[in-house]
């Protein structure tokens, strides 16, 4: 009986999943076509504006890498107790460090890519902003 209820309930999740899911529209992404400036000047000015996005992207790195390794040392007294707690059960333990460290704040964009459009833009360059559907789409690649 109890085994009924169980699978009569997955069911009927599985199935207002599905209508949840045949209800979304599209959902689309930007692109960006980059045209860039005509004078030599231009063209140079951005060349350096993607020296400055790969500086950025690099110092971006580091600043998420440091915060991992922050996130890590913080944990670390939580780990230790989860570990000595399975060492006086006698049981193996399954965890990591990365399962007590909190990583929500390393993962935040650092804004290379809007710097290097507005810096683009600034040298003469053109940015044409369209988008793409990349989830439930029609097959013949027309939109719902």
């Amino acid at each position: 009986m109890r085994c009924s209820r169980r699978l009569f309930f997955n069911m009927i999740l599985l199935l207002i999943s599905c209508l949840i899911l045949a209800a979304c529209g599209p959902i689309y992404k930007k692109t960006y076509t980059y045209v860039p400036p005509h004078s030599w000047h231009g063209k140079r000015c951005v060349s350096r504006c993607m020296g400055i996005k790969t500086s950025c992207k690099i110092g971006c790195r580091k600043q998420q890498e440091v915060c991992r390794r922050d996130a890590q040392r913080a944990a670390k007294p939580a780990y230790k107790d989860y570990l000595r707690s399975q060492r006086k059960k006698h049981k193996s333990a399954y965890e990591t460090i990365n399962d007590f460290a909190d990583y929500s704040n390393c993962n935040q964009s650092c804004g290379c890519q809007s710097d290097y459009r507005q810096c683009y833009r600034s040298c003469g360059g053109q940015i044409i902003v369209g988008k793409q559907c990349v989830m439930f789409c029609k097959k013949d690649g027309s939109l719902k």
